[in-house]
């Protein structure tokens, strides 16, 4: 524009040209801003900052991909907080949402970045751990439970969770792992609480 152009003309040119640039600017940043926080809104639970089940599948699909065609290891774990009502009703809601916080806190510290962890209920939770077969994986829950059990929650309330584990094999689905850990979550809580079963 300043070859062509007289240069009060190109000067104004040149002023609109950036003023509409930079507001272009602001507006794709606040655009991008908003994507990422409603993203972030969708996919993870706000009270514990774990994702939440609309990208359960998509990443246990992703997982049971990644083991048929490299045959990496991999095993799920399903938690659930025991006797969480009874937190909920003798010392109210607010110090339950303390508990899952805390919880999930402990979850978020000890996985590592190509693991996973789920709230897919009120006091229910899923880990998603790659390569870690059941060996590993049994040492991970085991230690995580001891680790919740030894927490001062409270001063005079142990707060203890029951795991079911199951390593991803051959012959099985999502829907199936997702059972069979399920079912060993069960037993886990059958059997006394407070314990892993494989």
């Amino acid at each position: 524009s300043w070859y062509v152009l007289p240069p009060e003309s190109a000067a104004r040119f040149t002023a609109v040209l950036t003023i509409t640039s930079l507001f272009a600017y602001i507006t794709m940043h606040q655009i991008y801003t908003l994507h990422a926080s409603l993203k972030e809104q969708a996919t993870k639970d706000p009270l514990t900052g774990l994702l939440n089940r609309s990208l359960l599948k998509t990443h246990l699909q992703q997982a049971i991909a990644q083991n048929k065609r490299s045959e990496i290891p991999v095993s799920l774990i399903s938690i659930d907080i025991d006797h969480f009502k009874s937190i909920n009703d003798s010392l109210g809601h607010e110090q339950g949402d303390v508990v899952l916080e805390k919880i999930s806190a402990l979850f978020k510290a000890r996985i590592r970045e190509s693991d996973s962890a789920y709230r897919v209920g009120g006091e229910e939770f899923l880990i998603c751990l790659h390569n870690a077969d059941e060996k590993n994986a049994f040492e991970f829950a085991n230690d995580l439970r001891q680790q919740v059990e030894q927490y001062s929650f409270f001063p005079d309330r142990n707060v203890t969770i029951s795991i079911g584990l199951t390593p991803f094999k051959e012959g099985m689905n999502l829907s199936s792992w997702l059972k069979f850990c399920d079912e060993k979550l069960y037993r886990a809580k059958e059997e006394g609480r407070n314990r892993v079963i494989v």
